[in-house]
């Protein structure tokens, strides 16, 4: 059997109508508000965004299928992000901007215009105004994704592209402003890309100065 053919069987017994059922049953019961919020969102839109492309017939009864799952996730962004005050800024799971990157993609893959609207108007609110980002605190020994300002997040662009856009305004002179004290805009430099914390992963690609999905 090719890997292929392995991914295919896996996919096909999980991805099932009935499963999907059972999952977006399981996420409506009482005090599940906040499961996964948002690093677990994220993914499953990344996924039924990755089913949407697919020129294939299994694709699309995949796409299918995890739809009612993706509708009611896309709900929780819409609910939950005007009620979030502040954005969670680690470098690890919580993180909002990452919460909100793949969120974006998918509701312009599949034209969901209230939910990019949401995610676009709250990055700006989270972000745009941000000043004197302690760009020299970083990369933490546990952080995954960088930067604690916007993770890398574009509110103008793709998330899959190289920070520019939103972020890069901050970066060119709003939040790492030398003229003030506490800021940084030097190099950052890892010394230690293989921290007993973080598994590499070649999906993410950091250059001490941004994040990129490739």
């Amino acid at each position: 059997m090719t890997k292929a053919s392995e991914i295919r069987e896996k996919l096909a017994a999980n991805l099932t109508a009935e499963n999907i059922a059972k999952e977006v049953s399981y996420i409506q019961e009482p005090g599940r508000k906040s499961f996964e919020r948002m690093y677990g969102w994220s993914w499953l839109l990344q996924l039924a965004l990755e089913l949407e492309t697919w020129d294939d017939a299994q694709g699309r009864e995949w796409a299918t299928n995890l739809k009612p799952l993706a509708d009611e996730i896309a709900e929780r962004y819409i609910d939950f992000l005007p009620r979030q005050t502040y954005p969670i800024r680690t470098g690890v799971h919580p993180n909002t901007a990452f919460g909100l990157a793949f969120a974006l993609d998918y509701a312009r893959e599949v034209n969901h215009k209230e939910l990019e609207d949401v995610i676009v108007a709250r990055a700006k609110d989270y972000f745009s105004n941000d000043e004197n980002c302690p760009a020299s605190w970083e990369p933490g020994g546990s952080d995954f994704v960088s930067l604690p300002s916007g993770s890398g997040f574009d509110a103008e662009s793709s998330s899959c592209k190289p920070v520019s856009g939103l972020v890069s305004q901050i970066f060119a002179g709003i939040a790492l402003n030398p003229g003030k004290s506490g800021s940084s805009s030097r190099p950052l430099r890892r010394t230690n890309r293989a921290s007993r914390w973080v598994k590499p992963q070649p999906w993410l690609v950091s250059d001490g100065n941004c994040l990129c999905f490739g």
